[in-house]
């Protein structure tokens, strides 16, 4: 190499010239530029020079000098003529592509690359080929079976990674998208292992999620059991930690979380993005732009996987997806259709980075059965989870909003012998306290808990209030306070929640009566908590109401906005009431939630939890599991968990 080849840390000229065997990126480059002065040395493109510093550690191969328009190894095309094939290539296997952007790529075997050793030219071939690699490299799934790229996947890694004759990757961003377990998480695991044993080491490749435990527990998590179950790849590259994965070459794989500051200043070659829909965040987006493509690398690119998101809400993947789909897809899209069969789109020229898209609707895997998509449809649409049904599994974009409770839902847990209860100062109570303005209605709901014959615990409601104000007239707090001194006096009151923003008075003048009322803000973590306790309630049957048509009218009113992080009770309209529920909802929150400050790891099935140890505390703030789903305090409140 020439001796004024500068140093990249120093800036000063080297003294001594690099040896031929010199795998570094001053050689790389001054490689490159020497092949296409038409110089007879340099390393041939990305992969040899790879080859060159993890392999064999010998001289660089001489290179014949390729033509402007001329393409290394890739996919795709038609038929190339004699004519437009390149000295050495066999023009029944050669074929030409469009170049997005301008240009031609020569797509051909391997013998079109004149390289000195067929060790370099493997190397060549499956730095430019995925579906080549994971064919020798990956035998093994994650879970243990043998694994097969399936037609389409080949289809679409063929049009999304396509190399000219520099090495240089013709996209910037790829945008994988496909309805729930269609295997998104295998895939960007295989590609990020693919992109660290073949690319421009020694490289960074960053996993990205919403949080480092998503982070580490999916694609990444996914790589690390690749690297086990495959054990001549796990020779090349190992996982040193729980973050982090390490290659021979020196190039790591690193899993971090939605911070935008811990990423300043990376070098990436290549950073996937698992999961962007739940990227809502002002740290994720800032994230997203700290992490774009860095220039001074040969390619530096971004993977997206995920499935639709919230609309309004998940910003970052509308905008890729608006960049990348065509109007046929949405009346808003930007990109073009490049497949016939298959979902496939680029952006156009002018829009942005150089962007592919796969975004499919359609169960492709062999174990996406007509049958198990059926139970999974009844599933969800039964609990009235319409919107999650068609994020998930038709991947549809969708507002958040769908029905809360549904009518078969409410009348499954209506006891037509029950009545409001009579007073009874033996019976314990929770009440619930939504307080509405003008124009809107005020709902008070008391509830107990019992002991079913069964053992189990039922929750049951024992008196609710609807007050309905006429037009433009707010309701008088005189009268909520009534109802409330009569629940006092009538049965053995453990807590009244109330949200403070409508009635602070009120609250104040109750507790110096001797009142158990309790501030409860309807913050958005409250709210989640209200939602999530009453649907689990009704959905498990532990809640029993007696008939009443405005009660039911009020629970039907009711819709779920589900959230990146959580789901929200709201009305379906404004001029629907739903503030009998909202109270209902903080009456069981108050009976029945879990502390804050406890997290334990439950689903939202009845009995399909992990149970700690009777008598063991459970959480730093002292609460004790007693047995059957008991808890208590440390201040000596006991509770039950309504899953249970």
């Amino acid at each position: 190499m020439d001796q004024d080849l500068m140093s990249s840390r120093t800036g000063k000229a080297r003294s001594t010239p690099h040896k031929a065997t010199c795998a570094c990126m001053q050689c790389y480059y001054r490689a490159r530029r020497a092949a296409r002065a038409g110089g007879e040395q340099g390393f041939p493109a990305i992969a040899a020079w790879r080859a060159a510093q993890t392999r064999r550690q010998a001289s660089a191969a001489p290179l014949e000098r390729l033509d402007q328009d001329d393409l290394m190894p890739g996919k795709g095309g038609k038929p190339a003529t004699s004519a437009q094939a390149p000295s050495g290539a066999s023009p029944s296997t050669s074929r030409v592509v469009t170049r997005p952007g301008g240009g031609r790529l020569f797509v051909a075997g391997e013998k079109n690359v004149q390289v000195d050793t067929e060790a370099e030219a493997e190397a060549l071939r499956l730095a430019t080929d995925p579906c080549a690699w994971i064919d020798q490299n990956i035998r093994v799934s994650e879970l243990g079976k043998v694994f097969k790229l399936a037609p389409y996947q080949r289809r679409v890694l063929a049009a999304m990674f396509q190399f000219d004759q520099d090495g240089k990757l013709w996209i910037d961003e790829a945008l994988w998208s496909e309805i729930k377990k269609s295997g998104k998480t295998t895939i960007a695991g295989i590609l990020g292992l693919w992109w660290g044993d073949c690319h421009e080491a020694p490289n960074e490749i960053l996993v990205v999620a919403n949080d480092l435990e998503q982070a580490a527990s999916r694609a990444f998590a996914t790589m690390a059991t690749l690297l086990t179950r495959n054990p001549e790849l796990g020779k090349r590259a190992k996982r040193v930690s729980n973050t982090l994965i390490r290659f021979t070459t020196g190039t790591t794989i690193r899993a971090i979380a939605s911070e935008f500051a811990g990423a300043a200043g990376s070098n990436h070659g290549l950073v996937l993005w698992d999961e962007t829909w739940a990227g809502t965040t002002e740290s994720y987006r800032r994230l997203w732009d700290e992490l774009t493509p860095v220039p001074t690398r040969l390619n530096s690119v971004r993977l997206i996987f995920s499935y639709a998101g919230f609309e309004g809400e998940s910003k970052t993947l509308r905008d890729l997806y608006l960049a990348g789909v065509d109007a046929e897809e949405h009346p808003e899209g930007r990109g073009e259709r490049i497949d016939a069969d298959l979902p496939l789109y680029r952006s156009r020229a002018g829009g942005g980075l150089n962007l592919v898209t796969f975004w499919s609707h359609e169960c492709r895997m062999p174990w996406q059965t007509p049958a198990w998509l059926e139970r999974q449809r009844q599933d969800h649409i039964s609990k009235g989870r319409v919107s999650t049904w068609l994020r998930l599994f038709e991947n549809r974009w969708v507002s958040g909003e769908s029905m809360f409770i549904t009518a078969a839902l409410w009348d499954a847990i209506v006891d037509p012998t029950l009545t409001p209860a009579a007073p009874n100062k033996n019976i314990k109570v929770w009440v619930g306290v939504d307080v509405g303005i003008k124009n809107d209605t005020t709902g008070i709901v008391a509830v107990t808990k019992r002991t079913a014959p069964d053992g189990t615990a039922r929750f049951v409601l024992v008196s609710h209030k609807i007050f309905k104000p006429k037009p433009g007239t707010p309701v008088d707090h005189a009268n909520i306070a009534a109802v409330l001194r009569w629940l006092h006096a009538s049965f053995a009151v453990q807590k009244i929640a109330v949200d403070p923003s409508q009635a602070l008075e009120m609250i104040s003048y109750l507790k110096r009566e001797g009142l158990r009322v309790e501030e409860v803000p309807q913050t958005s973590g409250t709210v989640d908590e209200m939602g999530q306790t009453l649907i689990t309630c009704i959905q498990a049957k532990t809640l029993v109401v007696y008939p009443d048509a405005d009660l039911r009218q009020q629970a039907l009113n009711t819709v779920a906005v589900e959230k990146p992080n959580g789901m929200r009770m709201d009305k379906a309209k404004s001029n629907r009431k739903i503030d009998a529920i909202v109270a209902l909802a903080m009456a069981l929150r108050g009976l029945a939630i879990k502390p804050e400050s406890f997290h334990l790891p439950l689903s939202t099935q009845t009995k399909d939890w992990t149970k700690p140890a009777a008598g063991r505390v459970v959480d730093a703030a002292g609460t004790r599991y007693l047995g059957d789903g008991r808890f208590r305090t440390a201040s000596g409140e006991d509770w039950r968990d309504p899953r249970y």
